[in-house]
């Protein structure tokens, strides 16, 4: 009869346990995946930066040459998955608010184990066309935000304050680059090429060695701000060859004050 008893009584004790780890476990919050995990997040970054400033003429020529140069150019550089920072150059270029994210969205995959050669080939296949893909998609979401939507030309040209902000939005990728569509003619309180213009190569390192210490102590930015930018490519409009004896000069030495390590690609087709 005891060990009837004592039977009931551990089987009771069985079940309150039970009990009790079900209402624990139902009860707890539900766990988000970690942020790593994200299959919406790319490491990779691409800015293109578009001036808006009256000097930049918007003919259907310039635009045709600006469309083929960005779609050879988002070829090259989306070996792997990418967001795209859209930004404007003009009088508050260096305003928080002064871009356009079109993120790199792509759904996440089960990692497989085991799968044959024939398989993994396939695999990065699919991947590869999948890559082609968003970038076709995010390509049409570009050209309709720089040549579609119209806005009123600017009288300045901010670059100088533009770059702070490009190493704000850049904070949480591993690797970026930036292409510049703009015949880099700074024109804002900061610094103005027309007050006086850099006429040697001398004064223009002079003036960027100058400036990018000022930019420093305006903005409180890191001395090596531009140290993940991988490559800076500039498409200058047509037209602008008597401004570009001395700006390339200026425009190296302040990407390089600020720990950007590689040549810089300047184009004008």
């Amino acid at each position: 009869m005891k060990k009837v008893k004592g039977f009931a009584l551990m089987a009771k004790v069985v079940m309150m346990v039970v009990f009790v780890l079900l209402i624990t476990r139902c009860g707890s919050p539900k766990q988000d995946p970690p942020s790593d995990h994200d299959p919406q997040a790319s490491d990779h970054v691409v800015f293109v930066v578009q001036d808006r400033s009256g000097s930049v003429e918007r003919s259907e020529t310039e635009i045709s040459v600006q469309k083929s140069f960005l779609t050879k150019y988002l070829q090259q550089h989306f070996e792997r998955p990418a967001d795209i920072i859209l930004m404007g150059l003009h009088t508050y270029s260096g305003s928080s608010v002064n871009h356009r994210l079109i993120p790199y969205k792509t759904t996440q995959k089960v990692q497989e184990e085991y799968v044959s050669e024939t398989d993994k080939l396939l695999k990065e296949s699919s991947e590869k066309m999948e890559i082609r893909k968003q970038q076709k998609k995010m390509e049409v979401q570009l050209f309709r935000a720089l040549f579609e939507e119209k806005s009123e030309p600017s009288s300045q040209t901010a670059i100088l304050e533009l770059l702070p902000q490009i190493s704000k939005l850049s904070a949480r990728y591993a690797s970026v680059d930036i292409v510049f569509l703009s015949d880099m003619y700074q024109e804002s309180g900061l610094r103005d090429f027309d007050k006086p213009s850099p006429k040697t190569k001398a004064v223009a390192i002079e003036m960027a060695d100058a400036d990018t210490k000022e930019m420093k102590r305006q903005f409180s930015v890191q001395e090596d701000m531009l140290k993940k930018v991988h490559s800076i490519e500039v498409l200058v409009p047509s037209g602008n060859d008597s401004k570009m004896i001395t700006v390339p000069d200026y425009w190296e030495r302040v990407f390089s004050n600020l720990g950007y390590q590689n040549p810089v690609n300047w184009s004008s087709r």
